[in-house]
C-alpha cells in the first residue's frame, strides 16, 4: 500500500517496494510486505500497530540500522541500502538522531558530556563550539541545571529529554524514536511529547513508534502498520496534536508489552543489532 505525506517538494524519507524477511528454524518469517512510504520534511508521524507488525524494523530500515531485502529506501536524498558500514555511520551521524526508550545515555560520562560525545564522533560541529552548543540543547530542554550530574543522579524525564538533546546534537533534519514515552509516567511524558512537538515547529521532522494513544494524537499523521503493511493513514487536525489536554488517557498505553516486537533498546535477531552495536552504529565510523 502506498502512503505519501502531505505537502510538496522531494520527499525527506521514501520508500519503494520494501519487503523484510527474516529466516529462521521454522522458515522465513515476513515482517514488511511491499511497503511504500513517503515523509515530508516537517512532518510528525507516528507509526502505530499490534506487538509483532514491524513497526520497529520499519525504523531501523529507514536509520540503516538494518537493510530491506528488497526495495528501496531513500532518506534525506541517500539511497541508504546501497550504503556499506562505514558510509551509514557517516550519514546517521549527520542526518539522523535516535532517541531509544530506556535514554541510553553512557553511565559514566556527565549529561554535558553525553551530548557533546556524537559531536566528537562527527566532527561536523567546531571543536570550540562543542560545549556550548551541549549546554544550549540542555537548556532547550529545561535541563541545563542537571548538565554536570551523571545519568543515574537524573529521573527518567530528565534522562530522556537528555537523550533528545543528544540526538540533536549534530543538528541532524530527521529525529526518530522508538518508544520515546513507553518508559515514563503519563505526566512526564507529556512533557516529553511537547519537546517533541517543538522540535517539529522549529523545521525537524520526527518519526516513532508508539503504543502511547496520547502522543500518537499530538503528531500530524499517524499510519498504522499490521501484519507487516501499512493499512491506514490518519491526518490529526493540526489542532488537536497542539492541544495535549485534549487528548483522551489510554490507561494501557505505557503498560509493559509482552510479545512485542523487539524495539531499538534490544538485543534481538529481529533488529540484528545490541544495544552497544546500535549506539556504535550511531556514532562510530563518523570521522574515517
Amino acid at each position: 500500500m502506498s502512503l505519501g505525506g502531505n505537502g510538496g517538494g522531494r520527499p525527506l524519507i521514501e520508500l519503494s517496494g520494501v519487503h523484510k524477511h527474516y529466516d529462521s528454524g521454522d522458515g522465513e518469517i515476513t515482517v514488511l510486505r511491499d511497503v511504500d512510504l513517503e515523509v515530508q520534511a516537517g512532518e510528525f508521524v507516528s507509526v502505530v500497530g499490534p506487538s509483532g507488525s514491524g513497526k520497529s524494523t520499519l525504523l531501523n530500515l529507514i536509520t540503516g540500522i538494518d537493510r530491506p531485502n528488497s526495495g528501496r529506501v531513500v532518506v534525506a536524498g541517500e539511497a541508504v541500502h546501497e550504503l556499506n558500514e562505514n558510509a551509514l555511520a557517516r550519514w546517521r551521524g549527520r542526518n539522523v538522531g535516535v532517541i531509544f526508550q530506556f535514554f541510553q545515555l553512557l553511565p559514566t560520562l556527565t549529561i554535558l558530556e553525553n551530548v557533546i560525545l556524537p559531536m566528537d564522533f562527527c566532527d561536523v560541529v567546531p571543536r570550540r563550539e562543542r560545549r556550548e552548543r551541549a549546554l544550549e540543547l540542555l537548556t532547550l530542554m529545561d535541563i541545563d541545571d542537571q548538565a554536570h550530574k551523571l545519568p543515574n543522579a537524573l529521573s527518567g524525564g530528565q534522562q530522556q529529554r537528555a537523550a533528545i538533546a543528544r540526538a540533536l546534537a549534530n543538528d541532524p533534519p530527521l529525529i526518530v524514536g522508538d518508544e520515546p514515552t513507553g518508559n515514563l509516567d503519563t505526566e512526564t511524558a507529556d512533557q516529553v511529547s511537547l519537546h517533541l512537538k517543538r522540535l517539529v515547529d522549529e523545521g525537524k521532522t520526527v518519526i516513532l513508534v508508539t503504543h502511547d494513544q496520547r502522543l500518537s494524537q499530538q503528531t500530524h499523521r499517524v499510519l498504522h502498520l499490521v501484519d507487516g503493511e501499512l493499512h491506514r493513514d490518519r491526518t490529526n487536525s493540526r489542532e488537536s496534536s497542539t492541544r495535549p489536554n485534549a487528548l483522551s488517557a489510554d490507561s494501557t498505553s505505557r503498560a509493559p508489552q509482552h510479545g512485542r516486537e523487539p524495539s531499538l533498546d534490544e538485543d534481538s535477531a529481529v533488529t540484528r543489532a545490541t544495544v552497544s552495536s546500535v549506539v556504535q552504529a550511531v556514532w562510530s565510523g563518523a570521522r574515517s
